[in-house]
Formats: C-alpha cells, structure tokens, sequence
C-alpha cells in the first residue's frame, strides 16, 4: 500500500513543523490480514528485507508511531526487525482548555500531530464554558473560546490522523 493522501499531507505537516522523519522511499505499508489479533491488541511489525521496509499495523492510526518510534528503532537493531504489541486500545490525552484561556487552533493541531507521532488515537478536550454558544455572550468571557466551526476544524484534523476529540464538558456550577 503507498501513503494516502491525507498520510502524505500529515507528514508533510509534521516535516514543516521542524520534526526529523526517516526517509519513506523503500516502505510498504499494510495492515495486518488473515491473523489472528486479539480484539484488544494493538500491534506494529516492521521488517526488512532485500531492501525493502514493510510496516504492518493493526490499526491505521499507528502508522505515524510506526514512522517516528518504529522506523528509527529498526535502524538501530541488528535483527532487521521491530515490533511492539500491546493491549491498550485506547492511548488518549486529555487537554484542559479551561484554565487561563483557550489553545489557537493553529497550537492545537501541531499538539494533535506530535500526539499521533506517539501513537495517540483519542483526545479529550476539556472545556467548561470555553466554546461559544448563541445567546450567552459571558461564556469564555476574558479567556477565549471555540466557535462550532474551530470545533468541526480541530476534529476533522484530528480525524485524518486516524484521532479521535471527545468533548470533556463539564456542567456550569459543577
């Protein structure tokens, strides 16, 4: 499989925000068929062989940890091969966009990247009254808030890192 075009668009994100990449010109990239994964098990194999570097992924959101932990780590094994596994299914992260005012989206997205390179899936953002609501002028009042529109931005960029956002919102006077 060659990169996506959102895969190719993200690391080119990543290379404008000064982040060393290995080089992906020998790589295939594939996810695991024909195996039998546990439900729960998250797995990234990387091998090579005759010159060519193939990442397997269970799931397509490993694919920038396979780029940036992976790739460089088989670099430094003599065996030719990397490989991590794990039963976490859900590595999340959660963003406190409450306290002292609201992150630029500009901010939040390169936090959204370096947290793919780690292997990220899930961000929570945290806000009690930092987004705007029709009607209610004082909410995010002298600290900032999200429009519905930066809200639909943040999470369909971090959807095509493979990234969930969940909303952390707590009620008013809680």
């Amino acid at each position: 499989m060659h990169l996506t075009a959102s895969q190719a668009r993200n690391l080119a994100y990543i290379k404008n925000l000064g982040i060393q990449l290995p080089a992906l010109d020998t790589v295939e990239v594939s996810l695991f068929q024909n195996e039998t994964l546990l439900p729960v098990e998250q797995r990234i194999l990387i091998t090579t062989e005759a010159g060519i570097t193939k990442i397997q992924l269970s799931s397509e959101f490993l694919f920038y940890r396979a780029v940036f932990i992976g790739l460089p780590r088989l670099a430094q094994s003599k065996e030719g091969r990397y490989e991590e596994r794990t039963s976490i299914v859900e590595t999340s992260f959660s963003l406190d966009a409450s306290r002292n005012g609201v992150m630029k989206v500009a901010v939040v997205k390169e936090f959204i990247a370096r947290l793919a390179l780690l292997g990220y899936n899930t961000l929570y953002l945290y806000t009690e009254d930092t987004y705007q609501v029709p009607g209610l002028p004082y909410l995010g009042y002298l600290r900032g808030a999200y429009t519905a529109d930066e809200i639909k931005e943040i999470t369909s960029f971090a959807a095509d890192f493979g990234m969930e956002v969940v909303p952390a919102i707590q009620t008013l006077a809680h």
